[in-house]
């Protein structure tokens, strides 16, 4: 059985997103309301941020903490701190810090993401990013882990194709932030 949900304004419809997510009904939006609220745009945009402004300490910490890093709490407050007191930029050598082995790993995983984007930023296609950190950085596959977050993998579609837009009028990066920013 199919139904259909139509809003007169999309005004509500995080909400009844998120009722449909806590009780598992499976749905298909036509439109995502919520597609700047949630997690994947933050998380894309932020790593997408220090590509521009590698000293940006709030997109860092958000992509420490974020399914590409996922490092503890200890590790995020080491890795600021170390930030902080040496002037360093995003992803800078951390080999020297305190880190737990899992945490150093993880890490190195994440440092080795950023530094592919940063070359394929050179490019200059926003949607290849995008793709980049979806699929080769784990996104995709952190939320096929958890069957509460597969909701979010219809938001992929939308942001890869907001992001073939500005490649197709070759607007590029910059102007891609400020659009996704203010959201």
């Amino acid at each position: 059985h199919e139904i259909a949900v139509l809003f007169r304004t999309s005004s509500n419809q995080l909400h009844y997103e998120k009722a449909l997510r806590i009780a598992g009904i499976p749905y298909t939006l036509s439109a995502v309301q919520s597609l700047f609220l949630e997690a994947p745009m933050n998380d894309i945009y932020s790593i997408l941020q220090l590509i521009i402004f590698h000293e940006d300490r709030l997109a860092f910490a958000a992509v420490l903490r974020s399914p590409l890093c996922r490092l503890s709490d200890d590790a995020l407050i080491t890795v600021l701190d170390v930030m902080e007191q040496d002037g360093e930029s995003a992803f800078f050598d951390i080999s020297a810090a305190p880190l737990s082995a899992e945490d150093a790993q993880k890490y190195a995983v994440c440092q080795k993401l950023y530094r592919e984007l940063v070359h394929l930023a050179r490019g200059g296609f926003v949607a290849q990013l995008v793709s980049h950190i979806w699929y080769a950085g784990g996104y995709r596959l952190y939320l096929l882990g958890d069957p509460l977050y597969q909701v979010y993998l219809q938001h992929f579609d939308f942001i890869h194709e907001l992001a073939v837009q500005y490649d197709m009028q070759e607007r590029g990066l910059a102007p891609f932030l400020d659009y996704v920013r203010p959201r």
